[in-house]
């Protein structure tokens, strides 16, 4: 294998990449193309060595370092791009040349880290790294699997051995930070005070244990740094200072997680139309749709937040508030599908747990009334033959032996009809005459009008519709009534009538053809 193969596609990688510069890089770019084909190296580098931070340049310089055979020039380089595939393929190729056979079996081994890093598999990537104990881009590579995994003091324990890695370190306090052992990473966060990152870091470790003028302070330190400037923003909108953190939105518009904390903002201060028209301004980024879900559940527009939430699948943060949303418009099977998906999301666990205790509390509320109309059912049925009973009338389950000091035949049979009318009375409200599925059905139904109680946008609508139920239940059996229950079962369960009730079905379709009739002679006429 000889390295020079993987540069003779140089100019085409980079015509692909070109249109990802600015005006100024691409010229640059093409500039360095030039000297590179006029062999003047050094110009070339002049200009490469002004873009530190961008991918090809540095690739278009790495390969003058080949071309010009500056062989340990280039891998110094390429060295500090680890997670670029195309330069880790050119640092293969200069340790090819250079006959650093281990090192290139080094690179694949990182390679082959950073799969099992995504396969989650701890211990062949332990195997590996323990082969590089002082290799810090692998040892780094295993920590970050040990934060992936929960294995927080294995990966503690081999962040200690590198003090002087600031990469490492800042794992180290992130594994801190997911402990809620704050002391230890701020104690860490202030050992690095000239480290972006991790002064980011130790920013947000000030916003989670409240000390914010902390946070304020180290903040300021950063203005040009727009990461910094947005966690700045959030500290200034949990103290209620909005004018600064307008200030700061005002001063960095175009960057994306700012305006996004703008769309926070707004709805902070409850100017909620103002919040809407910010986040539909850049649809494209998913935390602004995210926002824009909030905005809609907290104004109790759930169907909106709904069929965003529909459109993105994979966003487990919207899929937590797609829960919300169908959880409050009483689509709990949904909800349900979602809290399956992501079983280790603690989040979306806690809101299936209030779906089965909320259900749990209307069953118990529902039965409890139906148990209390039930008592006051059989209350008034004591009564009823407390009175008979004073009479000398003792009325039993199946035949009635009536006790009287009348010996008149005609007297008897009198009363007789008396006791049998007010046994025939027991229980015959609407609710009494339904059978077993019928009764299932209308617990459902009761069920289900209460939750939509819950909903602003049918509250009312329900509250009609559970006092009516209630009116229909206690009341005489009719044919109406039933007709009326079987009706709203239609309407709000979506029961199929010819299906479920058999029985009413044919009479009902009996009394309408009976109505047609009816009506045709009456036109005949």
């Amino acid at each position: 294998m000889d390295g020079s193969d993987n540069m003779e596609n140089t100019n085409n990688i980079s015509r692909e990449e070109v249109d990802c510069f600015d005006e100024v890089e691409a010229f640059n770019y093409q500039l360095m193309d030039m000297y590179v084909k006029q062999k003047d190296y050094d110009s070339a580098k002049m200009i490469a060595e002004k873009y530190p931070n961008n991918e090809m340049i540095q690739y278009k310089l790495i390969t003058i370092c080949i071309e010009s055979k500056r062989f340990e020039e280039g891998i110094e380089i390429a060295k500090k791009y680890p997670d670029s595939r195309i330069i880790q393929n050119q640092l293969i190729a200069l340790y090819i040349k250079t006959e650093k056979y281990d090192d290139v079996i080094e690179i694949y081994n990182i390679q082959l880290m950073s799969i099992y890093c995504m396969k989650e598999d701890y211990d062949e990537a332990l195997k590996i790294a323990e082969k590089y104990p002082d290799n810090d881009l692998i040892q780094s590579l295993l920590i970050t699997l040990c934060i992936k995994t929960g294995r927080y003091e294995n990966g503690i324990e081999i962040a200690k051995k590198f003090p002087d890695c600031e990469i490492i370190q800042s794992q180290l306090i992130t594994i801190y930070t997911k402990q809620k052992n704050y002391k230890a990473a701020e104690k860490e966060a202030k050992k690095h005070p000239d480290n972006e990152i991790i002064q980011s870091q130790l920013i947000t470790i000030y916003i989670k244990t409240r000390k914010y003028k902390n946070g304020i302070i180290v903040a300021k330190k950063y203005p040009n740094s727009e990461s910094i400037q947005s966690q700045l923003m959030t500290i200034y909108i949990k103290i209620g200072q909005y004018e600064e953190a307008l200030k700061i939105a005002d001063d960095n518009y175009n960057y994306e997680p700012i305006q996004n904390q703008l769309i926070t903002l707004y709805m902070r201060m409850g100017k909620y139309d103002e919040a809407e028209k910010e986040a539909q301004k850049h649809l494209d980024y998913d935390p602004n749709q995210s926002q824009l879900m909030t905005i809609y559940i907290e104004q109790k527009k759930y169907d909106e937040a709904i069929k965003i939430g529909e459109k993105n699948p994979d966003n487990e943060i919207m899929q937590y508030k797609l829960m919300i949303a169908y959880i409050n418009v009483g689509e709990y099977e949904k909800a349900k599908l979602i809290a399956k998906k992501y079983p280790k999301n603690e989040q979306i666990q806690n809101q299936l747990k209030n779906i089965k205790e909320n259900n749990n509390i209307i069953k118990t509320n529902v039965i409890s009334e139906i148990l209390k109309e039930k008592n006051e059912k059989e209350s008034e049925e004591k009564k009823l033959l407390k009175q008979e009973s004073d009479k000398k009338i003792i009325p039993v389950k199946k035949e009635v032996k009536i006790v009287t000091k009348f010996k008149n035949k005609k007297s008897n049979l009198l009363i007789s009809k008396k006791v049998e009318k007010n046994n025939n009375s027991k229980c015959k409200t609407t609710y009494d005459l339904l059978d077993k599925k019928y009764k299932e059905d209308v617990f459902n139904l009761k069920a289900k009008y209460y939750f939509d109680m819950n909903n602003s946008e049918k509250r009312a609508s329900a509250i009609y519709k559970y006092d009516r139920l209630e009116d229909i239940l206690s009341s005489k059996p009719s044919k109406k009534n039933l007709e009326l229950l079987l009706l709203m079962l239609v309407v709000d369960m979506s029961v199929d009538i010819q299906k479920d009730y058999p029985h009413e079905y044919s009479k009902i379709m009996k009394r309408i053809e009976t109505k047609r009739d009816e009506l045709k002679n009456n036109t005949t006429l």
